[in-house]
């Protein structure tokens, strides 16, 4: 299917992006945070929240959430658009 566009439901002008990650494993939890660190352009990420389920992050991405979600969905990440917020899960 075509992904959905996202609206800059996370984004401001300075290419903050802001959402949250859900997953079903510590070890998942280490290999989102782990991929979502080796993505090219990615700077100042930070973990607001962190549970055992799911976290709450704040990164920099120079093109927006739009421009992130297509960079992560490289690497098995899919960032989408949930309810007026962001949410990645791992393929």
């Amino acid at each position: 299917g075509i992904p959905t566009p996202i609206p800059d439901a996370g984004g401001s002008a300075d290419g903050l992006v802001k959402f949250a990650i859900e997953f079903r494993s510590m070890a998942e939890w280490q290999d989102i945070s782990r991929k979502i660190s080796a993505t090219p352009d990615v700077t100042d990420m930070d973990v607001e929240g962190l549970s055992g389920r799911g976290a709450r992050v704040s990164l920099r991405y120079p093109g927006g959430p739009q421009a992130l979600a297509q960079a992560l969905s490289i690497q098995g990440l899919n960032l989408r658009n949930a309810g007026g917020g962001l949410v990645l899960t791992q393929r």
